[in-house]
Formats: C-alpha cells, structure tokens, sequence
C-alpha cells in the first residue's frame, strides 16, 4: 500500500507508511539495483521504513559439499565389509578359478 502523502507513479511504487515527527534521513528507502549498483529498470517498487539498531538479518543456507558423504564406506559398503572382515579372500579365489588363474 502507497504511504499517504507519498503517492505513486506511473513508473514507481513506494510501499511504506507515515513517519511523522521522524527525519527523512533516518527512513532507509530500499529498491532493486542492477550488478553496477544502479537502479534497475524503469518499473520500481520501493519500501520505505525506519533504520531501527536492533535491525537483524538471519539467513539458513542449506549447502552441502559434494565430498562430505564421499567416504568408501558410502560408495561401497558391501565391498569395505568384506575386507574389513577377511571375507574378500575366499571371493577373490573363487574369481581367480573361474579365469583358471592361480592366486
């Protein structure tokens, strides 16, 4: 909602509301900017509010790295517990027969 007072435009939008008695440079006004840190398009939606010193911004970003679950144990379990319990011998002798290769 345009704050009263503020009125819009064709090509602008100010959302906020009135601050009487509050100095203009304490209203932070926020808007779209380009990457050179210009305003953005023609078309804009502006907020209006006050600069508070409690102001917080918390953000939960939820990355994970490709090499956190790259373990062999992940890849490979059914292969790590068999040389873990000795039991890749047996299998392997079994492989090198079927070839007629001798261990």
């Amino acid at each position: 909602m345009a704050a009263p007072g503020q009125g819009t435009t064709a090509d602008q939008q100010i959302l906020g509301s009135q601050w009487l008695g509050l100095s203009q440079h304490l209203i932070a006004k926020i808007y779209p900017v380009d990457n050179k840190g210009l305003r953005a398009g023609q078309e804009q939606i502006e907020v209006h509010a006050p600069v508070t010193a409690g102001g917080n911004m918390e953000a939960t970003l939820n990355w994970q790295s490709p090499f956190e679950q790259s373990s062999p144990d992940s890849k490979a379990p059914a292969l790590i517990a068999m040389l873990q319990s000795g039991a890749l011998v047996p299998g392997m002798n079994d492989f090198y027969s079927f070839f007629g290769w001798k261990c």
